[in-house]
């Protein structure tokens, strides 16, 4: 049995310049565009392979969402 995500769920993403975290919607992940740390205002894009690593590891844990 698992349990559907939905797309507001807020996931932390450590950012790659401060290492602080700042949650994003699943919503605003799943949409591949540029994030911003809410720290230090470094931005870049979210990968497809983060997402599908992302998507691993709440299958992993038993949560599904649709794509």
């Amino acid at each position: 049995m698992s349990t559907i995500v939905s797309t507001e769920m807020l996931l932390p993403v450590t950012c790659d310049h401060c290492e602080c975290d700042t949650d994003f919607s699943l919503g605003v992940l799943k949409q591949l565009s540029r994030i911003s740390c809410g720290h230090c205002g470094h931005s870049r894009h979210f990968t497809a392979i983060e997402f599908d690593v992302l998507k691993l590891v709440l299958a992993n844990a038993g949560f599904h969402f649709r794509d």
